[in-house]
Formats: structure tokens, C-alpha cells, sequence
């Protein structure tokens, strides 16, 4: 990896060419990835170890933390940030969405490019694929071309990075509403990089490595879309034309037939022809839990016709008195619930009565004995989610009610699944795991390097810096 030597405000020093370690200035504590290598031709404007990073006002209105951020990525040969940015609620004068903390952005950005570090801003939501919401991720779009356009001392962003997911809605398993959400993938950010290179910036974005697998149900790829007359997989598509693309090549190994750099392998041969994207790998590093209190619902097109009746949309359930709600679909029945906060006791008033509100409108009543089909149907719901070991703890928790009311329930922890995440790993498990991997990145020539999910676990999985 081709670094420049850099020295932040707070006199922390580091050398940042391939192989070198950080000056003593700089006391890197705990666990040290090897040092990345730049791939042969990859653009010296892309960094080579970028680093995703999600709650940033912890570390943007904290002059303290900008520092710790900078050592840590000198530690550990991190040269990108890909740095979640939020608009303003008012717009400018002239109309023009706003960067919230725009002043702490210009001091950030001065400081991680006086250390040789890049910084994209970083968005993305699940909707942002459906065209009815385009114009709130090119509000984003516009709001960093606009601060950045106006900087005057290296403070303005690299580019932007979009992380939208569209298969978080729970439409995308559907093949007609699949292939909407897919090309509406493709349309928002073919526009979004319209506008941002012609303001001199690059853009790229999160995909997850399958799009291209055949669906089994339709014969096409998971992600099919058609553009300018060539039907192919939205990923493909977006290797055709963007700067880079990040994989969420999420495994808990690099290596082996399961590995990061094996189930990439279709999307690394399409970008190695010239003049495509380059390819990020992604790394997982989360344990992340929460548990989710759901009501039993009903067969699946009657609470669809339910929500229609309400004015409500599957794809953007509004909160209930702050309660975020989720969606579990088991084939026959879909289940409504409310993600619970943690710290917040599963007796708590504010919660149970948001519970009720839910169940009164989606829940199974449930009599005393339960009924067989009420039994059933929790039945198969705690067994579809335990089988695909997204869950643990599955347990029945009916809703209790007024007047002795109760509907059917069940509780269950969503985890991020061991096999995916390096988070929970032995100690040293990505070091190795990074080092392991070089011979097979060394001959693929669409790579740009690995990218880290997320500073807020990475740091504390390899011991973090006093």
C-alpha cells in the first residue's frame, strides 16, 4: 500500500509507506493488522484499507476522539474513512439540502487529510431503492457536492459512499417487486455518480456478493435488471460504471471454498476487464444482538390487506410511540414487532402499551388453553427463525391486554450470525485471516483492497489505543 508520512494537530506521527510501522510518537496498543500493499493500477486517489464508520458525532464533536480516530487507522494502515453524514432539517437560502455540523466537518476533514487519510462521506437506506425515495438520497448527493465545492483548505469530502441495501425490505423477496427495488438500486446511483463526477468527486457502493446468483424460483439472477438493453445482475451493472464497489463478503474466514475472497469470486472476474469498478472485500467485525418482541400474526395477504386498510407499507413502517418495528415473514404468516431498546425492561409501561397498539391491530387473540391453530402457527414461527440462525433465545411472551385480553407473542434476540463476522473471534483471527488471503488477492486484478465493518467494533476486537 503506497501511504505518505502524515502528522495530525496532536503531534501524532506516523509512517504510512507499504511495510513501515507508525513512528514511537504514535503507541499503537493491542492487535496490528499486517500492512496492506496497493494492488497494482489501482488508482492512487482510492485508498487500500478504508474503514466504515457510523455513529459519527462521537467522534466529529470530540476533538479528543478525531485523535484517537487517526492513530488507530495510522496503527492499524487504515488510509479511507467512509464517514456516515445527516442533513439538516432547514435548507439553504438557495434551497440546497445542508450538512449537519458542516463547521466540526471542515476541522475532521482537515485533520484526516493533513494525516493522508481520505474521507467519503457515507449514507444509505434500505428505501433509498425505491423511486418514491430518490430524492432523498440525492439530497445527500447534493448537500456534499455543495460543502465540498465550497472548501477552501483540503476540507471538503473525497466522495460519497452509499451503503442502501435494498434486501433489507421485506418486498425484495418477491421476484416483480425484487427486480423494482433492484433497478431502482441501479437508477439512484448511476445519478448520484452523474452528479458527483461532475463535481470532481468519486462514488461508490455497498453490495452484498450474491446478486448474481441464479434465482432458483425465476432462472435469473437474485438482482436482475435491465438497462440500456442488457438484462444482467444490478451488481454487474454498477461494476460497469461506478469507481468501486464495497462486497459485504461477510465470513469469518478469507480463505476455503466459503471464504471472503471465494464467494466474491464471480464479482471479481466481471470488474477484472478494464475501464470497471474496483473491488473492495468487506470484513465484518460485528456481534451486534437485539431482541425484538413480536405479536403472532395472521396468514401473510390478510395482514398485507390490514396494512393496506391502514395506510401502512411493509417497506416503511413508521415507529409506535418510539418503538422501532420489524418484520418476520415464515412462509405462511407475517409477525409484526417492536425492537426494545437495551436498557429498557420488558415490563416497561411505554413498551407494553406500544405492544397492545400492535397487537390490537396485526395479533392472534389467544384464549386460555391457546387454541391448536394459535399454537401452531407460534409454533412454526419460532421454528422458521430459529432454523436460520439469525435468532437465539426464541421464547413465547404473549401480550397481555385490558380486561384479561391477550394475544399470541414470542421474544427472540437477533444476532449477527458467528459465520459471518470475525466479532466474538479469537484473538489474532483477522490478522491471520488478512495475511492468509494475499496470495489469492495477489492475482485479481479488479482488487482494491479489504474494507473494515466498523470502527465502533474494530477497535475494541483488536484492543483499541488508550
Amino acid at each position: 500500500m503506497s501511504h505518505f508520512p502524515w502528522r495530525t494537530a496532536f503531534g501524532l506521527v506516523a509512517a504510512m509507506t507499504a511495510g513501515h510501522q507508525p513512528t514511537p510518537k504514535t503507541t499503537c496498543r493491542g492487535e496490528r493488522l499486517p500492512a496492506a500493499v496497493r494492488p497494482a493500477g489501482l488508482d492512487a486517489r482510492l485508498p487500500v484499507r478504508p474503514m466504515w464508520l457510523w455513529d459519527t458525532p462521537k467522534v466529529l464533536l470530540d476533538a479528543q476522539a478525531r485523535a484517537e480516530l487517526l492513530a488507530f487507522c495510522a496503527c492499524q494502515g487504515i488510509d479511507g474513512l467512509w464517514m456516515q453524514v445527516a442533513l439538516e432539517r432547514e435548507r439553504a437560502a438557495d434551497g440546497a439540502p445542508v450538512l449537519q455540523h458542516a463547521a466540526a466537518w471542515r476541522t475532521l476533514l482537515r485533520e484526516a487529510h493533513a494525516a493522508g487519510v481520505t474521507v467519503e462521506a457515507l449514507e444509505g437506506a434500505p428505501i433509498y431503492a425505491l423511486k418514491a425515495h430518490h430524492g432523498e438520497a440525492l439530497a445527500v448527493v447534493d448537500a456534499v457536492v455543495a460543502f465540498t465545492t465550497s472548501a477552501t483548505d483540503r476540507d471538503g469530502f473525497d466522495g460519497l459512499h452509499f451503503d442502501i441495501e435494498p434486501h433489507g425490505l421485506y418486498r425484495w423477496r418477491f421476484p416483480e417487486s425484487r427486480e423494482r427495488m433492484a433497478t431502482g438500486l441501479v437508477e439512484v446511483a448511476l445519478e448520484s455518480a452523474r452528479r458527483l463526477r461532475a463535481a470532481g468527486l468519486r462514488f461508490g457502493v455497498a453490495l452484498p456478493f450474491w446478486m448474481q446468483v441464479t434465482d432458483e424460483q425465476t432462472g435469473e439472477p437474485l438482482g436482475v435488471v435491465t438497462l440500456e438493453k442488457v438484462r444482467q445482475s444490478a451488481a454487474y451493472h454498477l461494476i460497469d460504471r461506478l469507481d468501486y464497489v464495497a462486497i459485504m463478503s461477510y465470513r469469518d474466514r478469507t480463505t476455503g471454498p466459503n471464504g471472503v475472497v471465494a464467494i466474491a469470486g464471480d464479482l471479481l472476474s466481471h470488474a477484472a476487464a478494464p475501464g470497471k469498478a474496483r473491488v473492495y472485500l468487506g470484513l465484518e467485525t460485528a456481534a451486534d444482538s437485539e431482541r425484538v418482541w413480536f405479536v403472532t400474526g395472521e396468514a401473510r395477504e390478510r395482514t398485507l390487506a390490514k396494512m393496506r386498510a391502514r395506510g401502512e407499507d411493509p417497506d416503511e413502517l413508521e415507529p409506535i410511540d418510539g418503538f422501532r418495528r420489524s418484520v418476520a415473514d415464515d412462509g405462511t404468516r407475517l409477525h409484526l414487532g417492536l425492537r426494545i431498546p437495551a436498557g429498557t425492561a420488558l415490563d416497561a409501561p411505554a413498551l407494553l402499551g406500544a405492544l397492545r397498539q400492535l397487537a390490537a391491530a396485526y395479533g392472534t387473540p389467544q384464549a386460555d388453553p391457546p387454541a391448536r391453530e394459535t399454537e401452531a402457527a407460534l409454533s412454526l414461527a419460532l421454528g422458521t427463525l430459529d432454523k436460520s440462525g439469525d435468532w437465539r433465545g426464541l421464547v413465547a411472551a404473549p401480550v397481555a391486554g385490558e380486561g384479561g385480553r391477550r394475544w399470541s407473542g414470542f421474544q427472540g434476540v437477533g444476532i449477527t450470525p458467528p459465520s459471518i463476522t470475525f466479532g466474538g473471534q479469537p484473538p489474532g483471527d483477522l490478522r491471520r485471516e488478512i495475511g492468509a488471503a494475499a496470495p489469492l488477492v495477489a492475482g485479481q486484478a479488479a482488487f482494491a483492497g479489504f474494507a473494515l465493518h466498523d470502527y465502533e467494533h474494530l477497535r475494541p476486537l483488536l484492543g483499541g489505543r488508550d
